[in-house]
C-alpha cells in the first residue's frame, strides 16, 4: 500500500499538483469480486457501474447472456 502511495504521490506531482496546498483525501476500502467486475458488499458503489439504456441501444443484464 506504501508502494502505491509514493507513485501516486510522484506522478501527481509531475503533472503539477502542490501536495503541500493540496491534501490527499482517500475514500472506503472497497473489496473488488473480478470474475462478476464489481464491488462485494457496496451498493453504492456497484451502481454507477450500469444504467437504463434506451433501446435499441441496449447492454443486456449478465444474466441474460
Amino acid at each position: 500500500m506504501q508502494d502505491t502511495l509514493e507513485r501516486t504521490k510522484h506522478y501527481l506531482t509531475e503533472v503539477g499538483v502542490d501536495l503541500d496546498k493540496t491534501q490527499l483525501t482517500v475514500g472506503q476500502h472497497l473489496r473488488v469480486d473480478g470474475d462478476k467486475e464489481s464491488f462485494l458488499d457496496n451498493a453504492a458503489a456497484n451502481a454507477p457501474l450500469t444504467r437504463e439504456y434506451r433501446a435499441p441501444f441496449v447492454v443486456p443484464k449478465l444474466s441474460e447472456v
